[in-house]
This record gives structure tokens, sequence and C-alpha cells, in this order.
């Protein structure tokens, strides 16, 4: 997708700097991803062959959600990149920008994780070919909330909120006070 002046609308950039990898992402992720299937993959042989022992700096600042099988395959290339502590992961969304719907759980792949004190995460139902998990009759399908409970978030935190796992209509956005004890931040920072 591009804008009027020719430069892409969403895109994926990848950095090395001296001590950490920066990907950032601009524009909405989910089409991002599913429009650039060979950057994607690009990303993901340069995750694999980052020198070891970089860190990696994965800035979520572009406002987006929705769902794509992309979002389990960058957490899970991330993951293992890093696993055994071979490198340290930081996830970092910037105040005044929404982090919703599968951007909560890619937030999650940080063992830093970092959001300015305005920033929102956004929570809702699962869908399942298009309809809302809780009306579906799907009872067999994996919920929200136990996506966030495989990523990590605090079991107490996800029962008092159990209800915006089940929302059919809108989003529930949650700046990091609402998120205290949740487990999903573990910096406020100030930009």
């Amino acid at each position: 997708m591009r804008e009027s002046d020719g430069k892409p609308a969403h895109e994926i950039s990848y950095q090395v700097k001296e001590d950490h990898v920066l990907i950032k992402f601009s524009g909405e992720l989910l089409w991002t991803l599913n429009g650039d299937l060979k950057g994607f993959n690009k990303l993901k042989r340069s995750i694999r062959r980052q020198e070891e022992g970089l860190d990696i700096i994965l800035d979520l600042s572009s406002n987006w959600g929705g769902y794509t099988q992309f979002f389990d395959e960058l957490y899970s290339v991330i993951k293992r990149k890093c696993r055994g502590g071979k490198c340290q992961v930081t996830t970092k969304v910037a105040n005044d920008r929404f982090c919703n719907s599968s951007c909560v759980p890619l937030f999650m792949v940080g063992d830093i994780r970092q959001a300015g004190p305005k920033t929102r995460f956004g929570f809702h139902a699962k869908t399942f070919n298009g309809k809302r998990v809780a009306n579906s009759g799907f009872d067999d399908m994996q919920s929200a909330e136990d996506d966030l409970r495989d990523v990590g978030v605090n079991e107490a935190w996800i029962q008092k909120n159990i209800q915006m796992f089940y929302l059919v209509g809108d989003m529930k956005a949650l700046k990091p006070p609402e998120l205290e004890g949740s487990g999903i931040i573990t910096e406020i920072v100030s930009e």
C-alpha cells in the first residue's frame, strides 16, 4: 500500500546498531505483514542470522492491531533467537499510541516491556471466521484470556478483568495505571 506521495504507508525497518537491533513498525502492522510477504520473510531471515548477543528492540508504536498468522511467526522467531538468555528483547509502545488486539501478545515477547503513561492497550473477544467467539458457539476455541495467560499475564489481573475478553462490541482500551499488576508493562517511560 502506498500513500499519495509514493512512499509506503506501512513498513518494517530493521536496523543493526552497536549493541542491539531495532525493529520498528510504521503504519498498521496487519496490512504491513499481509501486504509484504517478501519483506516479512526478509525480516525473519535477518533476525535468525543476526549476530549472537545483540539485543532486540521491537518498537510497536504504529497504532495497529488486527490478527494475522505472521504475529505468531514473528513472536516465535524472536523467542527462539533469544532463548536461554542469548539476547534480551525490549518491546515498546510510545506515549499516546495504541497497542490493540494481537499487538498485546506480541508486546509480551519482551523481557522489558516499556510504555508511555498515556499509551493505550486494547482488549476484546477473539473472532473465528469473522464471528466473535462469545457468540459463535465455538466452545472449544482458545479464549483471549488463555492467549494472555500463555504469554505471562498475571492470572489475578485476568480474572479481575475477565469481562473485557468477551466484549462483543467495541474494544476496551486501558492505560498503564489500569494495567497495574497485570505483568503486561514492566516500565512506564516518558519520551
